[in-house]
């Protein structure tokens, strides 16, 4: 692929990564609902959404993305050994990413739990994925390979040794 080509493709990509990532930060990743009556025949209360932020790990979810999104622009801006930094780590650190969206996402899904108190109150609580979970796993391996397009066509190229291929004689 061209440099030119691959720089801007990985722009694209990166940017929508970008877009992602941060749509992903404010939508709920996470609905708990309740089931059964409280006090007196009352209706249990409408569901409870959850952010990335409240979710057990989401955390880490976040240090991925802060470190994908430095990544990104250290292949955009820096024409140093970072670059190759960059190229090397970045790809990887998306796939990583993803799978720790799929780790939160089972945590939230898997959430579950039973109160029963004779006479008062018979509750239930289950976890549902919500919208941020699939926003938050686009969002992992388009910065990632977006941020590896972008290094590998702002890498330095060196230019060929005079005899570098020649036979060496005396």
């Amino acid at each position: 692929m061209p440099r030119p080509l691959s720089t801007a493709t990985g722009a694209l990509l990166g940017g929508a990564g970008l877009c992602a990532g941060i749509a992903s930060l404010a939508v709920p990743w996470g609905r708990y609902r309740a089931r059964g009556t409280v006090l007196g025949g009352q209706p249990a209360p409408d569901p409870v959404s959850a952010a990335v932020f409240q979710v057990p790990g989401g955390t880490w979810y976040l240090l991925a993305l802060g470190l994908l999104a430095g990544l990104l622009a250290i292949a955009a801006l820096d024409t140093g050994r970072a670059v190759k930094l960059a190229l090397s780590v970045a790809p990887s650190l998306g796939i990583v990413t993803a799978v720790l969206v799929i780790a939160l996402a089972n945590g939230v899904a898997t959430t579950a739990g039973r109160i029963d108190a004779i006479g008062l109150a018979g509750l239930e609580i289950t976890g549902e994925t919500a919208y941020g979970v699939w926003l938050g796993l686009a969002a992992g391996p388009l910065l990632g390979f977006g941020a590896g397009a972008v290094a590998l066509g702002r890498r330095r190229h060196h230019a060929p040794v005079a005899g570098a291929g020649a036979p060496l004689t005396e």
